[in-house]
């Protein structure tokens, strides 16, 4: 794997979007009857929640490094890093 890829770990993640976790300092809150879960976040029954978007361009072949960014970033493998960070990872 590239160095991109090895440089992420789950101390990385955890140092990146603290602030924007649940955890120690955010709660999740009941909205509209609905509690936050992975799964209602998934079902878009809970709906306070924002995507993370991955943008490319279709017409334009990712170089090496970013197609395996781009390829572990949306695996299974990185759903644990993914929940880490507070986050719900959606290719499961």
């Amino acid at each position: 794997m590239s160095s991109i890829i090895d440089a992420i770990n789950q101390e990385n993640v955890k140092q990146s979007v603290p602030e924007f976790s649940v955890g120690d300092t955010v709660k999740a809150v009941t909205v509209g009857g609905v509690e936050c879960s992975e799964e209602t976040v998934k079902d878009g029954s809970y709906e306070v929640q924002r995507p993370f978007v991955f943008v490319t361009n279709d017409s334009v072949t990712l170089s090496a490094q970013a197609q395996a960014f781009f390829d572990f970033a949306t695996s299974t493998d990185a759903a644990d890093l993914i929940r880490t960070a507070g986050a719900v990872p959606v290719n499961e």
